[in-house]
């Protein structure tokens, strides 16, 4: 299994941390605090030795180094006396507690804030629309029965336009209708353009006269002639 994702702390567990006057740096605990105000403002430069306070580093410089210390290494322009003397977290003045703290709320609710802003979060117990976010939550569209008759309209048109194209770079999303039943099993034969073979007689199975017709074209000997049937001639002369 996974490392189990670490809350973040709230404004309280903040407050509770230990820090260090010299520099505002706060701590995990108390021991942690002290060590590191040794090794950091209470070293001397000289030997290297770690004293608690800085009066007890005052009186060390002046006693085995014969000098006179003037400010406290590493600390703050404003925190760098040595008129206090500080232990861990004895010592500090209370207007410096309560400017540390209203300085620590501050920035908790400013970050917090930057925070949703980036992320898009409202506040616990708010919502977008209460808190006025950037990113609201968003509706469903919704089409009236204008527009669904719009695009309708649009559609045909477009499918009417590629229908009159004929080619498939211009039929678009157009399909081609499905013979239906046993129908696009067989073909439809079409019988060719009727012709006249005989004044009077039409034929659409006699080709016209020419190319492979037996028949000579009927001529009339004169306008207004009708032509009249007359009997075939046998071998032995006309039926009686």
């Amino acid at each position: 299994m996974g490392k189990k994702k670490r809350a973040q702390p709230d404004i309280e567990e903040i407050l509770s941390r230990p820090w260090c006057y010299y520099c505002e740096r706060d701590f995990d605990d108390l021991r942690i605090l002290i060590n590191h105000q040794k090794a950091k403002h209470y070293k001397c430069e000289r030997c290297g030795r770690r004293l608690n306070t800085a009066g007890g580093l005052t009186v060390h410089m002046q006693q085995v180094h014969k000098e006179t210390l003037s400010q406290v290494d590493n600390a703050l322009p404003n925190r760098a006396g040595l008129d206090l003397e500080i232990f861990g977290m004895e010592g500090i003045p209370e207007e410096i507690l309560n400017q540390h703290r209203q300085r620590v709320i501050q920035q908790f609710y400013q970050a917090e804030a930057e925070h949703r802003a980036h992320t898009g979060n409202p506040a616990p117990g708010t919502s977008h629309s209460t808190a006025g976010g950037p990113n609201p939550s968003k509706k469903p569209r919704v089409e009236t029965p204008e527009e669904i008759q719009k695009r309708l309209a649009e559609h045909r048109a477009k499918k009417a336009a590629a229908a009159a194209g004929g080619s498939p770079a211009n039929s678009g999303n157009a399909t081609r209708p499905e013979p239906s039943g046993n129908a696009q099993n067989h073909t439809t034969y079409q019988y060719p353009p009727q012709q006249q073979g005989f004044a009077g007689y039409s034929d659409p199975h006699v080709p016209p006269y020419g190319a492979g017709s037996p028949f000579p074209p009927q001529q009339a000997p004169y306008p207004g002639h009708q032509p009249h049937y007359s009997a075939p001639q046998g071998p032995y002369g006309p039926p009686q």
